[in-house]
C-alpha cells in the first residue's frame, strides 16, 4: 500500500501527537506501517492486507470502529474500518496544496462549501479560518460520515456550520449509491466506477439551486 502522505518522510504514521490519540491496535498499525515503509516511495509493504484483516476482526473483537483523532490543534471523528481514513489523518495535517489555497482563499466571516466532503477534513480546516462569523456548509451522502462530520464541527465550535446528508443535483432524487468496501472516497452512483466489493445505499440527492439557503449564507463564498 503507498502512504497517502506527500512524501515518506512525513506521513501520518510519523505524527506521534496523532498516533497517542488513536486506540491501541491503530498504534500498532502505525508502528507497522513506519517500519515496512519504503522511505523512497512511501509504499507500506503489506499495509493493504492488514488493514482489510483488521477491519474484518473489528466487530469479532469488539474493537471501537470509530476515533476522536486529535492532529495538532483539530479534532475530528474517524472511521477506523474506512481506508480513506490513512488519507483523512494526512489531510487533517493539511499536507497537500489544497490547503495553502483555502487559506489565501478564506478570510473571517465568509462561507465556505465542501460538497462530498466524505469526513469532512476540508470543512474542519477552514472553520478557523471562516471564524465565529463565518459558515461551514458540508454535503456528504453517506449517513455514517455525514454524522462524524457533525460531531467533528460540533466540537471545533470556530465557526457556524450545516451537515446535509444528501447529494447535490439538478433536480430531486432518491439514488443508489455504491460503496467500496475498501474505501468510501471511491463511492459512485455508476457501479462500474466503484472498484471492488461495494454496499449499495439509497441516498437523497436534492437540486443545489433550491436545497441549500444560499441567500442566507454570510460573507464571500468558497
Amino acid at each position: 500500500m503507498r502512504a497517502p502522505a506527500h512524501g515518506a518522510a512525513d506521513a501520518w504514521y510519523d505524527d506521534d501527537q496523532l498516533i497517542a490519540s488513536l486506540p491501541r491496535h491503530m498504534r500498532l498499525y502505525a508502528r507497522y506501517s513506519r517500519a515496512m515503509a519504503s522511505r523512497s516511495t512511501g509504499a507500506v509493504r503489506g499495509g493493504s492486507f492488514l488493514f482489510r484483516m483488521m477491519r474484518r476482526v473489528t466487530p469479532l473483537l469488539g474493537l471501537p470502529r470509530v476515533a476522536r483523532v486529535r492532529v495538532g490543534s483539530r479534532r475530528a471523528w474517524v472511521d477506523l474500518t474506512d481506508q480513506r481514513a490513512l488519507w483523512v489523518f494526512d489531510e487533517l495535517r493539511g499536507a497537500g496544496h489544497e490547503y495553502r489555497v483555502l487559506e489565501r482563499l478564506l478570510s473571517p466571516g465568509d462561507t465556505f462549501l465542501d460538497v462530498g466532503a466524505n469526513h469532512g477534513s476540508f470543512a474542519i480546516f477552514a472553520a478557523p479560518l471562516v471564524g465565529p462569523q463565518g459558515m461551514v456548509v458540508a454535503v456528504e451522502p453517506q449517513p455514517r460520515l455525514a454524522q462524524l462530520i457533525e460531531r467533528s464541527l460540533s466540537e471545533a465550535a470556530d465557526a457556524g456550520f450545516a451537515v446535509h446528508a444528501a447529494g447535490l443535483s439538478d433536480h430531486d432524487a432518491q439514488l443508489t449509491l455504491h460503496v467500496p468496501r475498501a474505501g468510501s472516497g471511491a463511492a459512485s452512483l455508476f457501479p462500474e466506477y466503484a472498484p471492488g466489493d461495494t454496499d449499495a445505499i439509497t441516498v437523497p440527492v436534492h437540486c443545489a439551486d433550491t436545497y441549500l439557503p444560499w441567500r442566507d449564507f454570510p460573507g464571500r463564498l468558497v
